[in-house]
């Protein structure tokens, strides 16, 4: 188990994934909020869309989500 999350608010990435129109998509977000899950090992990262809305990414100690690709920026 691990206490540090691997991102914090203020951090930027790109992420890739699917719209609610169906397309494939690349874009920079910012990290607005980390919260720990009761795992343990996993963190949800809160961002906002560029378009609007806001998209929760799932990853554990290495930043690595499930669905989906984010690289650091």
């Amino acid at each position: 188990m691990t206490k540090f999350a691997p991102y914090k608010a203020g951090d930027t990435f790109t992420v890739t994934h699917d719209t609610e129109a169906g397309q494939t998509v690349t874009e920079p977000v910012t990290v607005a909020r980390v919260v720990p899950l009761n795992d343990g090992r996993t963190w949800r990262v809160e961002t906002d869309r560029y378009g609007g809305g806001v998209m929760h990414l799932y990853v554990d100690r290495l930043g690595v989500v499930a669905v989906g690709a984010l690289t650091r920026t």
